[in-house]
């Protein structure tokens, strides 16, 4: 399913946004905002398609919800 990509998508997408804010210096408070940008344009998308909303638990893993 093409939902399933776009979570698999932003799945591998947070370790490697971690990654990067460490090794450029950025302040976590720019990585939060990356990851809430990548999580409200998912939701938006689930939001046309029908499915429930994605929501990125503190550990930055995104689960999905109903």
């Amino acid at each position: 399913m093409l939902w399933q990509r776009q979570y698999d998508i932003l799945y591998t997408l947070s370790p490697c946004l971690k990654t990067c804010a460490k090794e450029t210096g950025m302040a976590r408070s720019d990585y939060d905002i990356i990851n809430l940008s990548l999580e409200h344009e998912l939701n938006e998308w689930l939001a046309e398609k029908g499915v429930g909303k994605v929501r990125i638990s503190r550990s930055f893993l995104p689960k999905l919800t109903r």
